[in-house]
């Protein structure tokens, strides 16, 4: 019997130090490992356009109190093959900062969503004009909008309906732009033809690019252990 006394008690100590975060039979549930950091979501996909410009990551403080006790910096990097300041931008600067009596703090990432994805038409512009010619007029280049570089293919039928596809996106763009061609680029003497912009994409034109973003807990001044990784995939 002492024999099988003492290995019981030899087996305390190993089932107390398993990895979970929880102890087993913790009822409370309470969190007893190291301060830690993360970032969450870990993956956060964006389809981009006029109602998509920017997409916000947490940074979190895992702790045993729940919250910070006092200031908490984090710095963050970013790599992948989205290039910052052409497809994105931080409206976060580095360091973050996870504020005393807080848990979370906001990574903004902002979206470079200026060139031109879609149009849309008012129907008088569009409708049939006897006095427009009939043809394609190629790469015409539209008065207003608040960007450059966006050109227009113009396509009129044989009833002078008017139809229009982006030949060249551009960039600089925003969500209220409007867009004129001039009556006799098309082969008419009037009306002119108005259009607006109906959606945006970002630099990378229709493909998919990402952002890496990656934790550093070296200039914390709370934080034990470090966890952090999250993906931010863009895509139009």
């Amino acid at each position: 019997m002492k024999t099988k006394l003492l290995s019981l008690i030899l087996l305390v100590p190993i089932l107390l130090s398993g990895c979970d975060l929880f102890d087993e039979g913790d009822v409370e549930k309470t969190y007893d490992d190291v301060d830690q950091i993360a970032l969450f979501p870990l993956e956060d996909n964006n389809n981009l356009g006029i109602n998509v410009t920017s997409t916000t990551i947490q940074v979190q403080l895992i702790t045993a109190d729940g919250l910070a006790k006092s200031d908490v910096s984090v710095a963050f990097s970013a790599a992948g093959t989205a290039t910052a300041g052409t497809d994105y931008s931080f409206g976060t600067a580095s360091p973050i900062t996870i504020a005393a009596g807080s848990a979370t703090a906001d990574i903004v990432i902002n979206f470079v969503v200026s060139s031109v994805a879609g149009v849309t038409t008012t129907g008088i512009d569009v409708d049939a004009d006897s006095a427009r010619t009939a043809g394609t007029y190629a790469g015409l280049t539209a008065t207003g909008g608040s960007g450059t570089g966006a050109t227009f293919d113009v396509t009129i039928d044989a009833g002078g309906q008017a139809s229009i596809a982006i030949a060249t996106a551009g960039t600089g763009y925003t969500s209220s732009d409007s867009f004129t061609v001039a009556a006799a680029s098309i082969g008419a003497t009037g009306p002119d033809l108005t259009f607006d912009v109906s959606d945006l994409t970002g630099s990378f034109a229709g493909g998919e690019v990402q952002i890496d973003l990656s934790l550093d807990a070296s200039n914390s001044v709370k934080v034990a252990g470090n966890l952090g990784a999250s993906t931010v995939y863009m895509a139009k």
